[in-house]
């Protein structure tokens, strides 16, 4: 018995349309299928062969509080990149909100950069330090 991979990511959304442009237009995944689901709609975009990201359609606004040390929960999603530089610039033409710019953490051998979707989940994306 033995855990395989992350499937997939659950958000929910406070805009799914929004949420669907961002993740499409934005991020560049393809949406791979939509799902009833009562009277909302689960939408699923695909980040590679083993995972997606799972959006969930909310007919109200949720509220995030900002990770401090004293919360719990779900701090990011990260996503492992190639070319940070590229996908820093692109971020800022949709002016994207960052939380942490572009920056190397030689402790863990990364080039990271974070930034909130639509929904104030914030996304993390990841790259090797070049050895």
């Amino acid at each position: 018995m033995k855990l395989k991979a992350i499937d997939h990511i659950a958000v929910f959304t406070v805009d799914i349309n929004e949420s669907v442009r961002f993740y499409t237009e934005v991020l560049g995944l393809k949406e791979i299928k939509r799902i009833p689901n009562g009277d909302n709609v689960l939408v699923y975009m695909k980040v590679n062969d083993t995972s997606a990201i799972e959006l969930f359609d909310h007919e109200k606004e949720i509220t995030y509080s900002e990770h401090s040390p004293s919360s719990s929960g779900v701090a990011h999603i990260c996503l492992s990149v190639t070319g940070i530089e590229e996908w820093n610039e692109h971020l800022k033409k949709h002016n994207v909100e960052f939380t942490l710019p572009l920056c190397a953490l030689e402790h863990l051998g990364k080039k990271v950069l974070l930034f909130k979707d639509p929904n104030g989940v914030v996304i993390e994306l990841s790259e090797d330090l070049e050895a």
